[in-house]
């Protein structure tokens, strides 16, 4: 088995072939489902839970269902929420994951390309909190315009919640970042977890959220892909900048979905017992 070492080394050296990769699998997945949930989609989720207002906002779901909706959300958050405490006691303890992190930082230093660190540097504002910030307010007065309260309510949850969180456990963490001397993306605040990395979910993947409803079965499987590959791309790009350790980006991811994902518990909750027969 490779030392972490070893493996940062074999990342950073090939590090364009990899995020094609993940995102060639990504796609494929997303095409997958779609041919899947086109075809076969709502029958599957009638067998399964009876509907769900994703797909069939009309009806009622049996307080059993509404049970099993809600445990299984409390066990995805539970599982992201553990492996957030997992990455910062490995950080906090200096692991293997804290070597890792350090020699991939190192080894990009040493490998990555100018022509790629322009096009991350690019992409990576995508995630800039102004950027985010904007994306928010217009679903937002979008929403209130529609009069979605419910769902105006949970974006609001959703997103100002997340940023606060994010700045609560930087400052109670205070990691710092790696040297980086490019000068191609300017930062100021603390490293762990990533703002960019759990902003970017929580924001994208609220918006993909919130479009569900609106899209044909066929439509929602390449939505959820593409917000995954872009969330996925705008974390990539903090760590081949080399402005955020790896463990950083994994841990906005984790700590995004779990506040993401008991944003969507509590509004889908609210949504079941709302609903009627049609």
């Amino acid at each position: 088995m490779p030392t972490p070492e070893e493996l940062a080394l074999l990342l950073a050296r090939h590090a364009s072939l990899a995020l094609a990769a993940i995102a060639l699998t990504l796609a494929c997945t997303g095409a997958g489902l779609s041919l899947i949930l086109s075809r076969h989609g709502d029958a599957l989720l009638r067998a399964l839970l009876g509907g769900w207002s994703w797909l069939a906002p009309r009806w009622r779901l049996p307080p059993t269902q509404v049970a099993l909706l809600l445990a299984l959300g409390f066990a995805f958050a539970l599982a992201t929420s553990a492996a957030f405490l997992s990455l910062a006691d490995e950080i906090s303890e200096h692991e293997e994951l804290t070597r890792f992190d350090i020699a991939l930082a190192e080894a990009l230093r040493t490998h990555a390309e100018p022509a790629w660190q322009r096009f991350f540097a690019t992409l990576t504002h995508l995630g800039d909190v102004e950027v985010l910030v904007g994306v928010g307010v217009l679903v937002g007065i979008v929403l209130l315009a529609k009069r979605r309260y419910l769902d105006l309510a949970c974006w609001t949850a959703a997103t100002l919640g997340n940023g606060l969180l994010i700045r609560l456990l930087k400052h109670f963490f205070q990691r710092e970042r790696p040297a980086f001397e490019h000068g191609l993306v300017s930062v100021s605040s603390w490293s762990f977890p990533s703002g960019h990395a759990s902003g970017s979910l929580v924001v994208y993947g609220m918006l993909s959220y919130l479009l569900l409803r609106a899209l044909p079965a066929g439509a929602r499987a390449p939505l959820l892909g593409a917000a995954c590959m872009l969330v996925m791309a705008i974390g990539f790009s903090r760590i081949y900048l080399h402005v955020h350790f790896a463990s950083d980006v994994l841990a906005g991811y984790a700590s995004g979905l779990t506040w993401m994902t008991m944003c969507i518990i509590v509004c889908e909750a609210t949504r079941a017992r709302s609903l009627r027969p049609a």
